[in-house]
């Protein structure tokens, strides 16, 4: 990974830390195997819109179960089921607590988070991750061009 500090404004001053495809993979990897070892069993797996889409339909040919969007966990509630909801980071915490406001609203108790990165300014802290990063580094994955800002 490679990290280049960069003062974005007057006020805050950020590191970007760019991870590469290999670098990504074997995160991703790191992550399957942590599930794994928690023995814990999900019927689904949904990953957020953008960052958690990869990421979940990856863990959920690993962890052999079915892989479900956003938008269809929304459509169809489904009580009595483990969920696991996937993001890249868990930044602010405004994804997951969103989703996970929705979900107890509908009675939906069995919905675990993970993501690969973790920042403990987020108001959750997922069930599953693999890097607790500072506050004020932005993770810039291989798809992306790195010149956007961030949007916080």
């Amino acid at each position: 990974m490679t990290t280049v500090r960069e003062k974005i404004s007057k006020k805050y001053s950020i590191t970007k830390r760019f991870v590469s495809y290999s670098k990504y993979s074997m995160i991703l990897s790191e992550l399957v195997e942590n599930i794994k070892n928690s023995k814990k069993k999900f019927d689904y797996v949904c990953g957020l819109t953008r960052g958690g889409l990869p990421i979940a339909v990856h863990l959920s040919h690993n962890l052999k179960c079915k892989f479900i969007t956003q938008s269809e966990l929304c459509e169809t509630v489904i009580a009595g089921y483990s969920v696991l909801i996937v993001d890249d980071i868990a930044d602010t915490g405004k994804s997951f607590e969103g989703i996970k406001v929705f979900l107890k609203e509908r009675s939906l108790n069995k919905e675990y988070f993970a993501s690969l990165f973790y920042k403990q300014r987020s108001s959750v802290k997922p069930d599953y991750y693999n890097n607790l990063i500072p506050d004020n580094e932005w993770i810039v994955f291989p798809w992306e061009t790195g010149s956007e800002e961030p949007n916080r």
